[in-house]
C-alpha cells in the first residue's frame, strides 16, 4: 500500500504594522516587562492598563512603549506618574513624534490609533523638537 504525501497549506495573516512592541514599567527603579510582541492592540492594552492602574494605585512610576522596525529602534511613547498624578501623558519620541501631524488615512490608521490617547479624537500634538 502506497503512502500518500499530504500537503497542508497554512496561510499566515498579514501584519497590520511593521513594528515590534515592547511595553515596560518602572517603579522605584525596578523594571517590569509587560508585553513584547507584534500586536499593536495587545501592546496598547498593556500600556494603558498599566497607566490607569498606576494612576489609581498611586506610586511614582514610568510606563514606556518602545517600537522597533527590523530590530532597529524606531521610537515610542512614555507616561510619567507621580503619586497618582500623570505628569506627562503618552509623550512620543523618535519617529513616533511625526505621527500626530499626519493626515488620517487607511494606510496609517494603526499608527494614528497608537498615537491617540483613548477618549481623544486625534493624537496630542506636542511641540516639535
Amino acid at each position: 500500500m502506497a503512502r500518500e504525501n499530504r500537503i497542508t497549506e497554512v496561510h499566515l495573516h498579514e501584519r497590520s504594522t511593521p513594528y515590534d512592541f515592547k511595553v515596560k514599567m518602572s517603579i522605584e527603579g525596578r523594571m517590569l516587562g509587560l508585553y513584547d510582541g507584534t500586536s499593536y492592540k495587545s501592546a496598547l492594552s498593556a500600556y494603558w492598563q498599566a497607566v490607569n492602574t498606576l494612576a489609581f494605585a498611586g506610586p511614582s512610576a514610568i510606563v514606556e512603549m518602545d517600537l522597533t522596525v527590523e530590530r532597529q529602534p524606531h521610537g515610542g511613547f512614555r507616561t510619567e506618574i507621580a503619586r497618582g498624578q500623570k505628569l506627562s501623558l503618552h509623550v512620543p519620541h523618535g519617529q513616533c513624534s511625526r505621527w500626530a501631524y499626519k493626515a488620517w488615512s487607511r494606510d496609517n490608521l494603526p499608527e494614528q490609533i497608537i498615537a491617540t490617547i483613548p477618549g481623544m479624537l486625534r493624537p496630542v500634538r506636542y511641540p516639535r523638537k
